[in-house]
């Protein structure tokens, strides 16, 4: 399984019998900011084993774009979001008691929208903890966000105005 960090494919999910879960053919993962490339491996190699274990599972996430570890999550979902044309998009305000470590953003590639999945640096280190408890803390929220791929690609696929301009409420 040769995989690129920086910024490059995750292994191509249809191979096989594989072919049968509901993967993308293949996505993008950005690793950033870790210079280490066997810290970028590792972290790669955790999230891919984490989307394999949700898909195994029924997860569809074949809307999944990408996943991007950065340590700025918020500024860097906010610079990939897809936003219609006239649309706001909503701030969230921070929340003294809670710690962001991961959202979902929506990216439009082409004529299809999917959505790309952004960790906060953080996380990628717990993925490499050696405290089962941090590691699941990393599982849960990849699992989350991956909640989020499938939830969001299902909305978007039975109600499209919803993702492509402003709703009249």
């Amino acid at each position: 399984m040769g995989l690129e960090m920086s910024v490059g494919q995750l292994p191509d999910f249809h191979q096989g019998e594989e072919g049968r879960l509901l993967l993308p053919s293949g996505c993008e993962v950005s690793i950033t900011c870790f210079e280490s490339a066997e810290m970028q491996r590792l972290i790669t190699s955790f999230i891919e084993e984490s989307l394999y274990a949700l898909a195994l599972a029924g997860m569809d996430l074949r809307a999944l774009d990408g996943v991007t570890v950065a340590l700025d999550a918020r500024k860097a979902a906010r610079e990939i979001r897809y936003v219609p044309h006239g649309a706001v998009p909503l701030e969230r305000n921070d929340q003294p008691e809670t710690i962001e470590i991961g959202e979902t953003a929506a990216v439009r590639r082409g004529e299809e929208l999917r959505f790309h999945i952004v960790l906060r640096a953080g996380l990628g280190l717990m993925a490499l903890s050696s405290k089962a408890d941090e590691q699941a803390l990393a599982w849960g929220c990849i699992a989350h966000e991956a909640a989020h791929v499938e939830h969001e690609s299902h909305m978007y696929g039975m109600f499209p105005e919803i993702f492509d301009g402003t709703l009249d409420c």
